[in-house]
């Protein structure tokens, strides 16, 4: 089994893109072959800088989390850089990025402007992140919208 299958992910200069998908779903397998810690089986990966963020607040409280995300996103813009921001969180990936692309099992199921997704998912997995990221989220602000 491939970890990961036909995945063509390009990311704009300045760029803030969120790879979001439960764990195993190939988000640091993307990121692994980006910054070529491991090289591809099969396949060519083309990188022009590399900026990527490996799911860096997901084990920090809210508040936290919150400050670390901000110094992230302040990074981003001072520098002008892309950001691969990775998490499994949608409210998280809301905060950072203007644009998810969201995996599942090695594939791209879902990638769109943040808003959109979050306000229209089309794939069901999209739409079990969302409850979770709702579930987890409940006292925090901005709520994510209703589906």
């Amino acid at each position: 089994m491939a970890a990961l299958d036909g995945v063509d992910l390009a990311v704009e200069p300045q760029e803030r893109a969120a790879r979001v998908g439960r764990s195993g779903a190939g988000k640091s397998t993307v990121a692994r072959l980006a910054t070529g810690l491991v090289s591809p089986v099969a396949g060519t990966v083309e990188v022009v800088g590399q900026n990527l963020a490996d799911e860096p607040a997901s084990m920090l409280d809210a508040s936290l989390r919150a400050t670390v995300t901000a110094q992230i996103l302040e990074v981003q813009q001072a520098v002008g850089a892309t950001l691969m921001f990775i998490t499994h969180d949608l409210a998280l990936a809301r905060r950072v990025a203007d644009r998810i692309v969201v995996l599942e099992q090695g594939r791209i199921i879902e990638d769109g402007p943040t808003e959109r997704i979050l306000a229209d998912p089309a794939q069901e997995e999209t739409r079990v992140l969302l409850a979770a990221a709702r579930a987890t989220h409940r006292s925090e602000r901005p709520t994510l919208p209703e589906t």
